[in-house]
């Protein structure tokens, strides 16, 4: 296996990356959510990743109004989900760090799926399952069905083109 990106600082290029993630409702029906604010940093063998609570979109405006709520992920009071990691000894299959989630850090691995490193650039696909329980994420009757009819994994895709840092 070979290291995830050449030695130094590299920076999320959020103009050219993407966060998402989905969740499968009543096991039939994908909900898809994107982030909209979002940065990351690879440096001194220390992988950081942050997003904007804020900025989470489901594309429908209720829904996205509960999941920001204090009720959910309450992005007033925890304006930030950060994802951290040492990865110094990161290799291509994948990184391991921890989550943080409404003041709740629990560990997470990110899969690498594909991984393209250059000079001026690297690409990197990563892919993990998250579940939202232990971070006290529940859905109400509210939205047409108990919190059991939403899965508790939350499959992340990342899809990052990172930069060197000047």
């Amino acid at each position: 296996m070979s290291v995830i990106a050449p030695p130094g600082t590299w920076t999320v290029d959020a103009g050219r990356s993407s966060v998402g993630w989905s969740v499968k409702h009543l096991g039939v029906t994908t909900v898809h959510g994107t982030a909209g604010e979002f940065a990351g940093m690879l440096a001194d063998g220390h992988a950081t990743g942050t997003v904007a609570a804020a900025s989470l979109q489901t594309d429908d405006p209720k829904r996205d109004d509960y999941v920001r709520s204090a009720e959910f992920l309450d992005a007033e009071a925890f304006p930030q989900l950060r994802f951290t990691a040492d990865a110094s000894g990161a290799e291509a299959d994948g990184i391991t760090g921890e989550l943080t989630i409404r003041g709740t850090t629990l560990p997470l691995t990110l899969h690498v799926r594909t991984a393209d490193a250059g000079a001026s650039e690297v690409h990197l696909e990563l892919t993990g399952t998250a579940l939202r329980r232990p971070y006290g994420l529940k859905f109400p009757q509210a939205f047409g069905a108990a919190d059991r009819s939403v899965t508790d994994e939350v499959e992340l895709v990342l899809d990052l083109v990172l930069v060197p840092s000047r």
